[in-house]
């Protein structure tokens, strides 16, 4: 399983990374129809749907507030006691109200 868990951190990463070089190549002052703010536009919308998705599975594995024994055990807390999935939570959630705007 631990192989599995750094694929996944692996892949999240890389899409952040990604996400990260598209924001900066955003700029607000460009035609909003020219076809590079469009594609930009897009792809911060799967960038959206991509990492909520990440946000659910987490949330289905590691349970929201609360988990099982055994995930205790392995040392797994739930999803929102930990500082870095709260603050992926907040984005998330944040981007879904844009992208509802």
């Amino acid at each position: 399983m631990p192989s599995q868990s750094k694929i996944f951190e692996g892949i999240i990463m890389t899409l952040i990374i990604i996400n990260s070089i598209m924001l900066a190549i955003d700029n607000p002052l460009s035609d909003p129809e020219s076809n590079g703010i469009v594609f930009v536009s897009y792809l911060d919308n799967c960038f959206t749907i991509l990492f909520t998705i990440e946000c659910m599975i987490k949330i289905v594995a590691m349970g929201f507030l609360f988990n099982n024994i055994e995930l205790n055990k392995k040392g797994i807390s739930p999803y929102v006691r930990d500082p870095w999935n709260m603050l992926d939570f907040v984005v998330v959630v944040a981007s879904l109200l844009d992208f509802v705007v």
